[in-house]
C-alpha cells in the first residue's frame, strides 16, 4: 500500500495494529518499504507500505485493505481504547477502522467452525 508518511503509517500499524516488521527496504540509504505481520512468520505477511511521496493526501483508491489478524473481536476493543474508532460488521468476525491516511481496513478472523 502506498503512503505518503511511511515512517508514520509504520509506527501506526506496529504501536496501534500490534503488527511487525519482518523486513525492511531501503533507498538511498532510507527505508523505501516495510513488509509486516502479525507475528505468524515471514510466509504470513500481510502489508507491505511503501513510501509514495507522489501520492495525494487522503486515502488510497482500493475499497479496503482486509488484514487477517488473530483475533479481530479483541483488536477492535483494544483499538477502541486507544481512540481508534472500530465498527463491528460481522460479530466476533470482522471490524471496520481506517488508518491515519484514511485507508478503510477490514480486521478479519475466520469464524471457527
Amino acid at each position: 500500500m502506498n503512503v505518503v508518511d511511511l515512517e508514520g503509517a509504520k509506527a501506526w500499524y506496529v504501536d496501534k495494529l500490534g503488527m511487525s516488521v519482518v523486513r525492511t527496504y531501503d533507498r538511498d540509504g532510507k527505508p523505501f518499504e516495510y513488509v509486516l505481520n502479525f507475528n505468524d512468520g515471514p510466509e504470513r505477511a500481510v502489508l507491505v507500505l511503501a513510501r509514495s511521496p507522489q501520492r495525494p493526501p487522503g486515502p488510497n483508491l482500493n475499497s479496503r485493505l482486509i488484514l487477517q489478524a488473530p483475533d479481530a473481536k479483541a483488536l477492535a476493543a483494544h483499538l477502541k481504547t486507544v481512540g481508534v474508532e472500530a465498527r463491528e460488521a460481522v460479530p466476533d468476525v470482522a471490524y471496520f477502522i481506517r488508518d491515519p491516511e484514511g485507508n478503510p481496513i477490514e480486521l478479519y478472523t475466520p469464524p471457527k467452525p
